[in-house]
């Protein structure tokens, strides 16, 4: 895959200005997919208190689409945090939640947010809003204007309105047995490409 790797940022300790670590947000090797699905089910599981055993399997189906962006700790392949992305079009066979998203901003195709979550021990250092922002780059390259998702917790749902994400559909969610918000970014600078895309988009 050709997207570029993205260094976000390095901690530094204001007290003594050392470097604590840099963290890098970069496309999910598919040597890393299996361990990436696990890595999700447990910590979404955790954070839920719900068992997301079952969804293992779409999840492996959106990462064989080569979208997704990982985090891993500084100088290892140990993952930190994990992003699964697909691009839903309106012809696509399963529904979603966030399929509002096509009549509300006129669109025919955007990137979906299936799966988002950050390491316990790594949260609150921006990786989380460093994995949302890479979704800009598959949305350039594969010319999709909008990204949304269903967030859950309260602290993705607290980060996604800083970074301007609109509220577009609330719905019931019999898995996790509570009412779920969709949002969306629209990325005003992009044109939609038609709906057809190459093989590296995910089609």
């Amino acid at each position: 895959m050709s997207y570029r790797k993205l260094a976000i940022f390095t901690l530094v300790l204001v007290f003594s200005s050392s470097i604590l670590a840099n963290y890098e947000i970069e496309p999910l090797p598919s040597s890393k997919y299996k361990e990436a699905s696990e890595f999700v089910v447990k910590y979404m599981s955790d954070d839920e208190n719900v068992d997301l055993t079952g969804a293992k399997t779409a999840w492996a189906k959106e990462l064989k689409k080569g979208l997704s962006f990982v985090c891993f700790k500084p100088g290892t392949q140990d993952i930190i945090g994990v992003n699964i992305l697909e691009i839903k079009t309106n012809s696509s066979g399963i529904p979603s939640a966030c399929d509002v998203v096509f009549k509300k901003f006129n669109v025919r195709k955007y990137l979906i947010t299936s799966a988002f979550v950050v390491h316990p021990n790594y949260r609150g250092k921006g990786i989380g809003k460093a994995l949302l922002r890479a979704n800009e780059q598959i949305c350039l390259k594969c010319g999709v204007k909008v990204t949304a998702g269903l967030f859950i917790s309260d602290s993705s749902n607290i980060l996604t309105d800083k970074l301007n994400y609109t509220k577009v559909h609330r719905s019931w969610s019999e898995v996790l047995n509570r009412m779920v918000t969709c949002k969306a970014f629209e990325y005003d600078h992009i044109v939609e490409a038609d709906v057809k895309q190459p093989k590296c988009c995910g089609f």
